[in-house]
């Protein structure tokens, strides 16, 4: 069985993209994440999400001895009438919860970038997830936590993302992540 590092110590996003990359062709791995192996990253997050995963990547290439692949992660959101992905996440969700800059029925998009390093090559790939916002509701900011699944939803529902069973959202998830996922994972 491959041994795959998640170079994170959110568990919400372990979960997510553990059971994405289960999904799409690493059914047969063990994931764990920073906190499960006792490591801790020291970066300082800079530059395009594609830059940041994969310097979460290198931060624990060394890691490689005892794992098949090591994989950096990083999101970003893309909002209406913005130019470029925001890789202020953790600020921009923060206003979009509290300050209600988004109107009702925009299109959000979750990007979220990979870079997977084994012994033999290094891969990227970035996933674009379409939301509609919502409206902010009774939604609030809790540590380690997702807030902004309590303001979307999948394009085609009236249902937030904090309704869905696990299995819909994941569904939802790999619509717009698989094809992109599975390429590189074909490749490892």
């Amino acid at each position: 069985m491959r041994k795959v590092l998640i170079a994170t110590s959110n568990q919400d996003k372990f979960h997510i993209v553990s059971q994405l990359l289960k999904c799409s062709g690493l059914s047969q791995c063990e994931f764990v994440n920073l906190k499960m192996a006792n490591l801790e990253s020291v970066l300082t997050e800079t530059g395009t999400i594609e830059e940041r995963a994969k310097c979460k990547a290198f931060e624990f290439k060394k890691e490689l001895q005892n794992y098949d692949i090591i994989i950096g992660i990083d999101d970003g959101i893309l909002l209406p009438r913005a130019g470029a992905i925001n890789t202020e996440l953790k600020k921009i969700t923060k206003q979009i919860i509290e300050e209600k800059i988004l109107k009702s029925g925009e299109i959000v998009k979750i990007c979220r970038a990979y870079h997977f390093i084994t012994r033999q090559n290094e891969l990227s790939t970035v996933t674009i997830i379409p939301f509609s916002y919502k409206g902010n509701y009774n939604a609030v900011m809790k540590p380690n936590s997702y807030p902004l699944r309590q303001v979307l939803s999948p394009l085609s529902a009236n249902t937030l993302l904090s309704a869905m069973s696990e299995s819909e959202t994941m569904g939802y998830y790999l619509t717009y992540s698989k094809e992109n996922l599975e390429k590189i994972i074909h490749q490892l």
